[in-house]
């Protein structure tokens, strides 16, 4: 038994940790953005908001999950206010001092988006 490795690896860092927006720089954050923070103890937190003029309204969802680590690049989420569970396989490229994190969307890779998990967006953490 390698006590040191096991130690190590009990205190690694998992690369989702932190909080994650979708501020690309451009300043669209302003008008509609996400944001995420992915806790150490399998817990989260999420916000998505729009804004919209008379006829679009716009909107603000916010929420918490639960998450677990299933594979090297595959997680588990559970909104806390449903019952329905999310596997959901991601990657991460760092490009310009950041990371980016998405995960296949089909449905929005159609039409050139780029996309994580329930926002129709890439998320974005500072290195």
């Amino acid at each position: 038994m390698n006590l040191f490795g096991n130690i190590k690896s009990l205190l690694k860092k998992d690369e989702l940790w932190g909080e994650w927006n979708s501020d690309d720089g451009s300043g669209f954050m302003m008008i509609m953005g996400s944001w995420m923070k992915i806790n150490s103890d399998g817990t989260g937190k999420y916000e998505s908001w729009s804004e919209g003029d008379d006829e679009t309204g716009g909107y603000n969802y916010s929420g918490e999950f639960e998450w677990e680590r299933i594979g090297e690049k595959n997680i588990r989420i559970r909104e806390n206010e449903t019952e329905k569970t999310e596997e959901i396989e991601y990657k991460l490229e760092r490009k310009n001092g950041r990371i980016e994190l998405t995960s296949p969307q089909p449905e929005l890779e159609k039409f050139g988006i780029d996309a994580f998990w329930n926002f129709a967006q890439k998320m974005f953490k500072k290195e």
